[in-house]
């Protein structure tokens, strides 16, 4: 799921389909402040783990959920269908960013698969 939630740098401020686009105002306002909550977990997490977009069954709507190590939503958390995620180990930014992780987070930002999150809307 790592890779496929990332896109080309070629197509860099893709927008966000319609219907995330709509799920994501219901929770958050703005996709900004949505960033605001990504960045927060992606930086508050202590060591390894991975940031997702998730979206929650249980309360039908859209979450940010931070999981140490190897763990998943699917392996932690019952009803959360993960739509994207963010590897925050630090194998995955440490040769181009060091202990900059907020540098890493702001910059993958910049290549997130929208259209592959929303498809794994239910």
């Amino acid at each position: 799921m790592y890779w496929l939630s990332m896109t080309a740098p070629t197509t860099l401020g893709s927008r966000v389909p319609a219907r995330l686009a709509e799920l994501i105002r219901a929770k958050w306002g703005t996709i900004e402040t949505m960033k605001e909550e990504f960045m927060h977990k992606g930086t508050a997490l202590f060591g390894s783990g991975w940031i997702w977009l998730v979206w929650d069954t249980r309360v039908k709507r859209l979450e940010i959920v931070a999981t140490k190590d190897a763990h998943s939503p699917l392996s932690e958390i019952r009803g959360q269908i993960p739509l994207f995620t963010c590897d925050v180990w630090e194998h995955a930014y440490y040769l181009d960013y060091q202990h900059d992780r907020a540098a890493y987070l702001r910059k993958w930002w910049e290549i997130i698969n929208w259209e592959f999150a929303e498809s794994n809307l239910p």
